[in-house]
Order: structure tokens, then C-alpha cells, then sequence
């Protein structure tokens, strides 16, 4: 499937889409450090789980944006 990301409006820090959700700076902030710390450090998703406070799925969704993103 096709995944869409746009900004809903032209202000800077508005929200965007992404994988068919809204989401703001501070979490794409999130998923591109989950993805920086899993793909450059090697952490696991439950080590990166621990160490953000979030459930492994979660972390397994942020990374799938990630990916889409």
C-alpha cells in the first residue's frame, strides 16, 4: 500500500501524516531516534523499549514509519 506523508497545513511544526496517522515534531523527533539507535547502534526493539518507555510493538510500529517515512 501506498503511504502518504504531508504536512496538514503550511505552518512550520504542524502536524504530518504519516502511515495514515498525525503526528507532531516532537514524535517524529521519536521515531527518528528509535531508528537512528536501532539501525546505528544496534539496539534491540526491547533494549530501545526499556530505554524509551514504550512497549516493543511500539517500538516495532515507529520503526515501520520510519521505514514509510
Amino acid at each position: 500500500p501506498k503511504v502518504e506523508s504531508r504536512r496538514t497545513s503550511g505552518a512550520p511544526g504542524s502536524d504530518v501524516c504519516v502511515g495514515g496517522r498525525r503526528v507532531d515534531d516532537a514524535e517524529r523527533q521519536l521515531i527518528a531516534s528509535i531508528a537512528r539507535r536501532f539501525y546505528f547502534e544496534d539496539m534491540s526493539k526491547t533494549e530501545l523499549a526499556r530505554a524509551y518507555g514504550l512497549s516493543r510493538f511500539k517500538v516495532a510500529r515507529r520503526l515501520e514509519e520510519a521505514r514509510q517515512e
